[in-house]
């Protein structure tokens, strides 16, 4: 396999990485959660319980916790590029046959196929934006991860609804075929393949990497606890969280705070320190149900996690270079998705 000793894109062809990279994150977030809506209809079509359909989620959650744990070794085994290009059609060919289930026992393999390819793919398009931009535009590099992200989340919830209402639910899994094709013809046309040449320390022995995975930990915590006080407060359900405050704010807000962290590097801690406070203050008020307008509390919560998320990600990764770039990317993924889990379990048993 060709070996590579830098892997910095520019002009076009990192224009294609990026947008390329930005679908697969987009597809892989959306999934965890974009069936929720149409948990009635399947219930009805497949003759399944509420207690069943834990399955549905579970086993993509666990599909994709598997593949993360096996990414970077496969990476590197197959290739970056060759990888990718599977874990899109592990996770399109799932979505068909998620589809096309008849029966829970069917739905689960599949979504648990589907999250394997879901897995693979966030960890390796997150790796591949920020080995494509160069070291002191890291910042930058995350601001793209963190809109895919923000937008996959965002937009599960309406897409699946919409989806569930106009057409039924299996159209939720089939509309993820035409654009996992699309985002693997661009990598297969734009990614090299190959890997690094050079063998890396520990990821531990880094104290900003150190530092960043525990504030990752805590910030998915906070992000998730927010996000179920806050809909507590305004009787609603989680995830009718107002479209704009976790999209449209986030454009505003990540690029400035890219450019600060980039103008200084010490910002970053500066804006770590005032985004786990303006979240502290969200989960309190929400929490304690103390009488305010909601929807200045939603303008300072999209303000923290945008500028938090990026601060705290752009902090771990930030000296990371070769093949050190994608172990960080893996315990980056890992620790927010563990922050978040137990954020979501935690704060429903307080507010229940």
């Amino acid at each position: 396999m060709k070996q590579l000793s830098s892997l910095v894109e520019y002009g076009f062809r990192r224009v294609c990485i990026t947008f390329a990279a930005i679908i697969c994150i987009v597809l892989s977030v959306m999934n965890y959660s974009v069936v929720n809506p149409a948990f009635s209809e399947m219930k009805a079509n497949l003759g399944i319980s509420s207690d069943q359909l834990i399955w549905v989620v579970a086993a993509y959650s666990f599909g994709n916790l598997v593949i993360m744990a096996l990414s970077n070794w496969l990476s590197g085994l197959l290739g970056r590029r060759d990888y990718l290009v599977i874990t899109i059609i592990l996770f399109t060919v799932g979505s068909f046959f998620c589809g096309n289930a008849t029966d829970i026992r069917e739905l689960a393999i599949f979504r648990f196929l589907q999250g394997l390819g879901g897995g693979g793919m966030l960890v390796l398009s997150h790796t591949m934006i920020t080995e494509s931009w160069p070291v002191e535009k890291r910042a930058t590099s995350q601001v793209f991860v963190m809109l895919g992200m923000l937008a996959g989340g965002a937009l599960a919830q309406p897409f699946g609804g919409y989806t569930a209402d106009n057409y039924s639910w299996p159209y939720i899994f089939f509309a993820n075929i035409p654009v996992g094709i699309i985002a693997g013809v661009l990598v297969l046309i734009f990614v090299r393949n190959g890997s690094y040449e050079k063998r890396t320390t520990g990821m531990l022995q880094h104290s900003h990497v150190r530092t960043g995975l525990v504030l990752s930990f805590i910030t998915a915590l906070g992000v998730a606890g927010s996000s179920v006080t806050m809909a507590s407060l305004a009787g609603a359900p989680a995830s009718a969280n107002p479209l704009w405050s976790i999209i449209a704010l986030p454009i505003v807000v990540l690029p400035a705070t890219a450019f600060l962290i980039e103008k200084a590097q010490g910002l970053k801690y500066m804006m770590i320190i005032i985004g786990l406070l303006l979240l502290t203050v969200c989960c309190f008020i929400s929490y304690r149900h103390i009488s305010v307008d909601t929807f200045p509390l939603w303008l300072v919560r999209g303000v923290a996690v945008a500028a938090l998320s990026l601060s705290v990600c752009t902090l771990t990764l930030s000296k990371l270079e070769g093949k050190q770039v994608g172990q960080g990317v893996l315990l980056y993924n890992i620790t927010q998705q563990l922050g978040g889990t137990i954020g979501i379990a935690l704060f429903s048993i307080l507010v229940a």
